[in-house]
Protein backbone atom coordinates (compact mmCIF):
# COMPACT_ATOMS: atom_id res chain seq x y z
CA UNK A 1 0.00 0.00 0.00
CA UNK A 2 1.44 3.39 -0.89
CA UNK A 3 1.78 5.95 1.89
CA UNK A 4 -0.17 8.35 -0.32
CA UNK A 5 -3.28 6.18 0.09
CA UNK A 6 -3.06 6.69 3.85
CA UNK A 7 -2.45 10.41 3.36
CA UNK A 8 -5.61 10.48 1.27
CA UNK A 9 -7.59 8.59 3.94
CA UNK A 10 -6.29 10.84 6.72
CA UNK A 11 -7.31 13.95 4.78
CA UNK A 12 -10.77 12.60 3.98
CA UNK A 13 -11.41 11.59 7.60
CA UNK A 14 -10.21 14.73 9.33
CA UNK A 15 -10.48 17.65 6.86
CA UNK A 16 -14.23 18.09 7.54
CA UNK A 17 -14.22 16.56 11.01
CA UNK A 18 -17.01 18.10 13.07
CA UNK A 19 -16.22 18.02 16.81
CA UNK A 20 -19.79 19.04 17.62
CA UNK A 21 -21.04 15.66 16.35
CA UNK A 22 -19.17 13.06 18.42
CA UNK A 23 -21.09 10.09 17.02
CA UNK A 24 -21.09 11.17 13.38
CA UNK A 25 -18.38 13.77 12.64
CA UNK A 26 -18.51 13.23 8.84
CA UNK A 27 -19.73 10.77 6.23
CA UNK A 28 -16.32 9.15 5.66
CA UNK A 29 -16.02 8.22 9.31
CA UNK A 30 -19.68 7.21 9.48
CA UNK A 31 -18.96 4.48 6.92
CA UNK A 32 -15.96 3.23 8.89
CA UNK A 33 -17.76 2.99 12.19
CA UNK A 34 -21.03 1.69 10.77
CA UNK A 35 -23.05 4.65 12.00
CA UNK A 36 -26.68 3.86 11.41
CA UNK A 37 -29.49 5.96 12.82
CA UNK A 38 -27.83 6.79 16.12
CA UNK A 39 -25.92 3.60 16.87
CA UNK A 40 -22.33 2.68 16.16
CA UNK A 41 -21.64 -0.93 15.29
CA UNK A 42 -17.85 -0.79 14.95
CA UNK A 43 -16.64 0.56 18.28
CA UNK A 44 -13.05 -0.54 17.60
CA UNK A 45 -12.85 1.64 14.48
CA UNK A 46 -14.50 4.52 16.36
CA UNK A 47 -11.93 4.21 19.14
CA UNK A 48 -9.00 4.15 16.67
CA UNK A 49 -10.34 7.16 14.76
CA UNK A 50 -10.86 9.21 17.93
CA UNK A 51 -7.40 8.36 19.27
CA UNK A 52 -5.78 9.41 15.99
CA UNK A 53 -7.81 12.65 15.99
CA UNK A 54 -6.68 13.48 19.53
CA UNK A 55 -3.03 12.63 18.85
CA UNK A 56 -2.54 14.25 15.43
CA UNK A 57 -3.79 17.76 14.69
CA UNK A 58 -4.99 17.97 11.09
CA UNK A 59 -4.33 21.73 10.91
CA UNK A 60 -0.58 21.18 11.49
CA UNK A 61 1.09 19.85 8.33
CA UNK A 62 3.78 17.95 10.26
CA UNK A 63 1.16 16.34 12.50
CA UNK A 64 -0.88 15.49 9.41
CA UNK A 65 2.12 13.69 7.95
CA UNK A 66 2.65 11.80 11.20
CA UNK A 67 -1.04 10.87 11.37
CA UNK A 68 -0.93 9.55 7.82
CA UNK A 69 2.15 7.53 8.65
CA UNK A 70 0.38 6.18 11.74
CA UNK A 71 -2.50 4.97 9.52
CA UNK A 72 0.01 3.42 7.12
CA UNK A 73 1.66 1.46 9.91
CA UNK A 74 -1.72 0.48 11.38
CA UNK A 75 -2.90 -0.92 8.06
CA UNK A 76 0.43 -2.69 7.57
CA UNK A 77 -0.27 -4.57 10.77
CA UNK A 78 2.18 -2.95 13.19
CA UNK A 79 1.44 -2.72 16.90
CA UNK A 80 1.32 0.99 17.70
CA UNK A 81 1.37 2.93 20.93
CA UNK A 82 -0.85 5.94 21.55
CA UNK A 83 -0.28 7.43 24.98
CA UNK A 84 0.60 4.09 26.55
CA UNK A 85 -2.18 2.11 24.87
CA UNK A 86 -1.29 -0.50 22.29
CA UNK A 87 -3.39 -0.45 19.11
CA UNK A 88 -3.29 -3.12 16.44
CA UNK A 89 -5.80 -3.55 13.63
CA UNK A 90 -7.00 -7.08 13.03
CA UNK A 91 -7.80 -8.38 9.54
CA UNK A 92 -11.43 -7.21 9.70
CA UNK A 93 -10.42 -3.68 10.72
CA UNK A 94 -7.81 -3.50 7.96
CA UNK A 95 -10.44 -4.51 5.41
CA UNK A 96 -12.86 -1.98 6.88
CA UNK A 97 -10.38 0.88 6.53
CA UNK A 98 -9.35 -0.31 3.08
CA UNK A 99 -12.83 -0.85 1.61
CA UNK A 100 -14.98 1.71 3.47
CA UNK A 101 -12.21 4.23 4.00
CA UNK A 102 -9.92 4.33 0.98
CA UNK A 103 -11.69 2.54 -1.88
CA UNK A 104 -15.27 3.71 -1.34
CA UNK A 105 -14.25 7.29 -0.65
CA UNK A 106 -11.87 7.42 -3.62
CA UNK A 107 -14.57 6.01 -5.88
CA UNK A 108 -17.09 8.59 -4.68
CA UNK A 109 -14.65 11.46 -5.03
CA UNK A 110 -13.78 10.42 -8.58
CA UNK A 111 -17.33 9.56 -9.70
CA UNK A 112 -18.96 12.66 -8.22
CA UNK A 113 -16.23 15.16 -9.05
CA UNK A 114 -15.04 15.65 -5.47
CA UNK A 115 -11.42 15.68 -6.64
CA UNK A 116 -9.73 16.70 -9.84
CA UNK A 117 -8.37 13.82 -11.87
CA UNK A 118 -4.71 13.33 -10.92
CA UNK A 119 -4.02 12.16 -14.47
CA UNK A 120 -4.72 15.58 -15.93
CA UNK A 121 -2.32 17.49 -13.70
CA UNK A 122 1.06 18.65 -14.92
CA UNK A 123 2.30 18.02 -11.38
CA UNK A 124 1.45 14.31 -11.42
CA UNK A 125 4.30 12.01 -10.44
CA UNK A 126 4.76 8.26 -10.10
CA UNK A 127 3.71 8.71 -6.49
CA UNK A 128 0.39 10.15 -7.70
CA UNK A 129 -0.23 7.19 -9.96
CA UNK A 130 0.77 4.69 -7.26
CA UNK A 131 -2.30 5.60 -5.18
CA UNK A 132 -4.71 5.32 -8.12
CA UNK A 133 -3.15 2.07 -9.29
CA UNK A 134 -3.32 0.68 -5.77
CA UNK A 135 -7.05 1.46 -5.59
CA UNK A 136 -7.66 -0.18 -8.97
CA UNK A 137 -5.58 -3.26 -8.17
CA UNK A 138 -7.20 -3.71 -4.77
CA UNK A 139 -10.69 -3.39 -6.25
CA UNK A 140 -9.71 -5.92 -8.91
CA UNK A 141 -8.47 -8.37 -6.25
CA UNK A 142 -11.61 -7.98 -4.17
CA UNK A 143 -13.80 -8.58 -7.22
CA UNK A 144 -11.89 -11.72 -8.19
CA UNK A 145 -12.05 -12.96 -4.60
CA UNK A 146 -15.83 -12.46 -4.51
CA UNK A 147 -16.25 -14.29 -7.82
CA UNK A 148 -14.03 -17.09 -6.58
CA UNK A 149 -15.96 -17.52 -3.32
CA UNK A 150 -19.34 -17.52 -5.08
CA UNK A 151 -18.36 -20.25 -7.52
CA UNK A 152 -15.02 -21.97 -7.60
CA UNK A 153 -15.79 -23.16 -11.15
CA UNK A 154 -15.28 -19.67 -12.61
CA UNK A 155 -11.67 -19.15 -11.62
CA UNK A 156 -9.00 -21.75 -10.98
CA UNK A 157 -7.27 -21.19 -7.64
CA UNK A 158 -3.74 -21.72 -8.99
CA UNK A 159 -4.33 -19.26 -11.82
CA UNK A 160 -5.83 -16.75 -9.39
CA UNK A 161 -2.81 -17.00 -7.07
CA UNK A 162 -0.42 -16.61 -10.00
CA UNK A 163 -2.39 -13.61 -11.26
CA UNK A 164 -2.27 -11.96 -7.82
CA UNK A 165 1.44 -12.64 -7.52
CA UNK A 166 2.30 -11.38 -11.02
CA UNK A 167 0.28 -8.18 -10.59
CA UNK A 168 1.83 -7.41 -7.19
CA UNK A 169 5.32 -8.05 -8.53
CA UNK A 170 4.77 -5.69 -11.48
CA UNK A 171 3.16 -3.07 -9.23
CA UNK A 172 6.15 -3.12 -6.87
CA UNK A 173 8.61 -2.99 -9.77
CA UNK A 174 6.83 -0.06 -11.38
CA UNK A 175 6.31 2.07 -8.28
CA UNK A 176 9.15 0.80 -6.06
CA UNK A 177 10.34 3.47 -3.68
CA UNK A 178 7.26 5.62 -4.30
CA UNK A 179 5.23 3.26 -2.12
CA UNK A 180 6.91 4.15 1.17
CA UNK A 181 7.59 7.87 0.80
Amino acid sequence: MPVQSCEYLFKRMYFHYDNSKPNNPNKEIARLVGFDGGSISNLVAKDIIQKIKLKYDYSNIEERRKGSRFLYRLLKGDELNIDGEIIKADFDQKLNFLINGILYTFRNDRAHGGIISPFRSSKATMKTYAHCSFCFLTGYYLLLALIHFRSDKLILTTELKRNYSDNLKMYKELYGRNLVR
